[in-house]
């Protein structure tokens, strides 16, 4: 009996010892979600190891459970095991398991779980998509063709030479210039949508693969939409064209958005001004009435591995509720403050823009 007894103490000893650490690391995930699913999470600090982490944003040091640290050699244990995971982990790119990935897998479940639900055959045989990691959207849409941007199905791109740091592993790959279009990637799908109107929010067309089941998506060629899908909504089919220029600007239905399209966006798209002049100045938020409209500058969003399908920019911008004289939009250089090019529409008692001037 003794025996027995002395055998099971000392494995319940080393069970603790070997996964005391990684337990606290999963309850504290569930507890403390971190900013992102990047984030690497340490228990302890010491000041040398704190001088070894590039970038103090990416982590975050959170209390272990006191009682932990009552047990003979656990301080030392964990000042090992944030050393281990700041060299490691942190440096390839691989210290997103426990909690903050689990947290991104269930929020990505949640988005694209719909579409087992969405009938086989409905999206072209010839739609060729690009994502990373390859995993969740390949499952649930089973029709469509997947290329994996970090090369996991594709030798081309697993063959790639690495030339960025630091490197991260699995995830360093990336397709080399002008292949996704060699390779005929035409299409981009976006998470599930319950109403054409979300579905509309995400991509320039929807169509329904479902009951209140809508599958948003971009592709390069509006023709090519309307061959290969008997009823589709465009983002842009109850639009109002309001110019044509380095990006064409719409007039979404009702005047609630404004949107701009450009059929290619570069990594470093100028600033858009976005100057919004109401009819009653009294409209506008007390610390904006000296200046007589609201500004709603933006920066165009730069191309993501999905969007090189098409390379375009489609960026919507909310209008206000209340009745709007004119607007006035544009591009500008922020360090010189120089304007590139400049519009503004004026808005009548109904709505509509009128007299559009340069």
């Amino acid at each position: 009996g003794g025996s027995w007894s002395y055998a099971l103490f000392l494995f319940l000893l080393v069970l603790f010892y070997c996964n005391a650490i990684q337990a606290t690391h999963l309850f504290l995930g569930r507890v403390i979600m971190p900013r992102s699913f990047g984030e690497l999470r340490l228990l302890r600090l010491d000041e040398k190891t704190m001088d070894r982490i590039p970038e103090a944003s990416d982590f975050r040091v959170v209390s272990v459970i006191d009682w932990i640290l009552m047990a003979p050699g656990m301080p030392a244990m964990i000042a090992l095991s944030d050393d281990l995971r700041v060299t490691f982990l942190g440096k390839a790119g691989v210290g997103y398991l426990r909690g903050g990935r689990i947290g991104w897998v269930n929020r990505k479940l949640a988005r694209w779980q719909p579409y087992q639900e969405m009938e086989r055959g409905i999206i072209p045989s010839d739609a060729l998509t690009v994502t990373s990691p390859a995993g969740i959207l390949p499952y649930f849409l089973p029709d469509l063709k997947f290329i994996d941007s970090f090369g996991l199905t594709d030798a081309t791109i697993a063959r790639n030479p690495v030339t960025h740091e630091p490197r991260r592993l699995a995830h360093e790959r990336q397709p080399p210039p002008g292949y996704l279009a060699e390779r005929g990637v035409n299409f981009v799908v976006f998470p599930a949508a319950a109403s054409a109107q979300e579905a509309m929010s995400y991509g320039l067309y929807a169509v329904q693969v479902g009951p209140a089941l809508w599958m948003p998506f971009d592709a390069p060629s509006r023709e090519w939409v309307a061959a290969r899908f008997a009823q589709f909504k465009s983002t842009l089919e109850n639009a109002r064209l309001l110019m044509r220029g380095p990006f064409d600007i719409y007039l979404g239905p009702g005047a609630t958005q404004l949107l701009y399209v450009k059929d290619r966006c570069g990594p470093s798209e100028p600033m858009v001004f976005l100057h919004i002049v109401p009819a009653e100045v009294a409209d506008l938020p007390a610390s904006r009435r000296r200046y007589g409209f609201e500004n709603h500058d933006f920066t165009p969003p730069r191309p993501k591995r999905r969007s090189s399908v098409t390379q375009s920019c489609v960026v919507k911008r909310p209008l206000p509720d209340y009745p709007i004289a004119a607007i006035r939009t544009g591009q500008y250089v922020p360090e010189s403050g120089e304007r590139l090019w400049e519009r503004e529409f004026r808005f009548g008692d109904s709505g509509n823009t009128e007299n559009p001037r340069d």
